[in-house]
């Protein structure tokens, strides 16, 4: 009883601490330019948490900066708060970082935005640039749109991320959004959401617990993942005891260790 008792307890703790989900979110449509290409859009389902389900980062329009210091942004506040180019009435890049954590998979970026201009559009993407690197970067994703002929009205709008892998050892992540051919409030945007799905760490080829976990052992990559992370140095002489059950005092360290837990003297 003792046994099964801890086990519980620990598969508890666990899922508290990663926010386990059973449940994932569909994708939505890649967008094109024109108003017959438009995106179709998901409900996403909340709460949805942990590395089963898509996680969401935010970016609010206000976080974006030009370079130019004559660009502005005009707030539009109705029933949501929405900002438009206002001056110049020209077309330049407004840029604002991608803050994820390494290792994870983006899946889309999505606008919310407002277009109900038959002469001006909306245009967004997502891009990367090396560190330490003068030139090299580009777009991970499409340049989407609103469409300028197109009268959307207010809604989401997406672009693929093909499942771009974040490496922030090696790169900046970066939103742009455009305002084109009308720079009024029928052309506004609130912000952006970044879809993402965490993932464990790929497995590795020697095995840190041969004894018992070895390379074809069906929970190699997970324990490999928490030994990496150093949140567990095995039960001793090479093996993980993975049939053991896990005491109060281990759940502890496995949780103090991974959640970073600490307290001042």
């Amino acid at each position: 009883m003792k046994t099964l008792r801890d086990r519980l307890v620990f598969c508890v703790a666990a899922m508290l601490l990663f926010g386990v989900s059973s449940t994932g979110v569909a994708q939505s449509t890649a967008i094109g330019s024109g108003a017959s290409d438009l995106p179709e859009t998901v409900e996403v389902p909340e709460p949805e948490y942990g590395t089963s389900a898509m996680s969401i980062h935010n970016v609010s329009i206000t976080e974006f900066r030009k370079i130019d210091s004559t660009y502005s942004l005009t707030a539009d506040v109705v029933t949501a708060v929405h900002f438009h180019q206002n001056a110049p009435a020209a077309q330049g890049d407004w840029w604002a970082p991608v803050k994820l954590p390494a290792g994870a998979v983006v899946y889309y970026v999505e606008m919310d935005a407002c277009d109900t201009s038959a002469t001006g559009q909306i245009a967004f993407g997502m891009a990367r640039s090396p560190v330490a690197a003068s030139s090299g970067g580009g777009n991970v994703t499409p340049v989407g749109g609103t469409g300028v002929a197109a009268t959307p009205g207010c809604g989401l709008t997406s672009v693929s991320a093909s499942q771009l892998l974040i490496n922030n050892l090696s790169n900046h992540y970066w939103i742009f959004v455009a305002w084109s051919g009308d720079f009024t409030s029928a052309n506004k945007v609130a912000g952006f959401r970044v879809f993402y799905r965490l993932q464990v760490s790929p497995s590795p080829a020697v095995a840190t617990f041969p004894n018992d976990v070895p390379t074809g052992h069906p929970f190699f990559r997970f324990v490999e993942a928490l030994a990496a992370a150093g949140i567990t140095g095995g039960c001793g002489a090479g093996s993980y005891c993975p049939d053991q059950a896990v005491t109060r005092g281990q759940m502890a360290v496995f949780l103090a260790t991974a959640l970073g837990l600490h307290w001042p003297n």
